[in-house]
């Protein structure tokens, strides 16, 4: 299994470290994993049943929010009306973007020592910072781009339940540090769906003891999802929900193709 710890020494911030950061917790820097959205089954209720080109509109939407994909293919008018200024503002939030992090050298491939392994998972690090920003109405331009440097996530998860689960746990962690933290609605999101995903991996399915504990800790992340009382983080936690699947059918679908 190849990690971001991989790439660690590659990279660097091109922003001020927030001072409420410890210092410990930067020896554990690594990038985010960078997957393709999943093609799955519709979903119903309130996360919407809207299908296009078979491609259900609210797994678009959640997967886009978790790795940062383009926002350009969502049809607002068929989500709830209560959750559209949600998106719209998301939207609006997407294209303004700016970076605040700098891509390591080896990321380039016009440089002799090009690593695509680096490339790929520097822009799913960005795409991290770049939809916590999307998602929240405050700066927190600063925080974000920490945030993306500091899960230690998995590069492949192999099918398996170690990788989710320690990005799960490391999220967990930094929610207890930072319990007013302004990432708070991406990170609840983020968390239901890196738990669900665990649900679904083999060496979960295996054990009802850990199956029962992971179906508690997403339960919890739902419920604090949804008492957010923001309609669009609603939209997206329901989404996710009804949800058949959060990885595996992606994950077969890439084992078949190999």
């Amino acid at each position: 299994m190849r990690t971001a710890g991989f790439v660690q020494r590659q990279i660097r911030l091109a922003i001020t470290v927030p001072s409420a950061l410890p210092a410990a917790v930067w020896l554990s820097l690594s990038l985010a994993l960078f997957l393709l959205p999943s093609q799955m089954n519709s979903q119903t209720g309130s996360g919407g049943n809207h299908q296009k080109s078979g491609f259900s509109l609210s797994q678009e939407i959640w997967q886009g929010v978790i790795w940062g994909h383009s926002p350009d293919k969502w049809d607002l008018s068929l989500l709830p009306v209560d959750a559209r200024k949600g998106a719209q503002q998301y939207i609006e939030r997407y294209k303004k973007f700016e970076s605040r992090l700098k891509a390591p050298a080896v990321s380039n491939r016009k440089n002799p020592r090009y690593d695509p392994i680096v490339e790929c998972m520097f822009q799913a690090q960005a795409g991290m910072e770049r939809s916590i920003v999307s998602l929240n109405r405050q700066e927190i331009g600063n925080e974000a781009a920490a945030f993306a440097l500091l899960d230690p996530i998995c590069y492949e998860w192999e099918g398996r339940s170690e990788c989710p689960l320690q990005e799960a746990h490391f999220v967990e962690k930094y929610l207890l540090t930072f319990s007013e933290t302004r990432l708070k609605p991406y990170l609840l999101i983020f968390l239901m769906h890196r738990f669900k995903s665990a649900s679904e991996c083999i060496d979960i399915l295996s054990s009802e003891e850990a199956r029962s504990h992971i179906e508690l800790k997403y339960q919890e992340y739902f419920t604090m999802a949804k008492g957010l009382n923001d309609p669009f983080i609603t939209y997206l936690a329901n989404a996710i929900d009804q949800a058949p699947y959060a990885y595996t059918d992606w994950w077969l679908k890439e084992s078949k193709d190999r």
